[in-house]
């Protein structure tokens, strides 16, 4: 077979076939090869969107307590007090304090 009539088979080819047709089948092969508009590229994005949003919302809930407990420290004595004896060890003058260890835990 020549060159010639080898070109004049895929011409014909294209020429019969539906243009929808092999414009699908165009666009399901680009969809499929790897690359960045492949299904598995947007798969792969969707599912890091996915984890980022739920970052997002834990950060979010974390702020919103960090605040409450902020104000609570700001606002309340008592509270400050607790905080600064459980944190830092603080203690006042006439009290002794003993730090108790598990010894199962290392």
């Amino acid at each position: 077979m020549s060159a010639k009539g080898y070109w004049q088979r895929v011409k014909d080819f294209f020429y019969n076939v539906n243009p929808f047709f092999l414009m699908t089948g165009l666009l399901a092969v680009m969809l499929v090869v790897p690359g960045q508009h492949s299904i598995w590229s947007q798969i792969k994005t969707s599912r890091q969107l996915k984890e980022k949003q739920e970052e997002y919302q834990y950060y979010k809930d974390e702020i919103k307590k960090s605040q409450k407990h902020l104000d609570e420290i700001k606002y309340k004595r008592d509270m400050l007090e607790k905080y600064a004896r459980e944190r830092y060890l603080m203690k006042e003058e006439d009290e002794d304090l003993y730090l108790l260890t598990d010894p199962d835990k290392k």
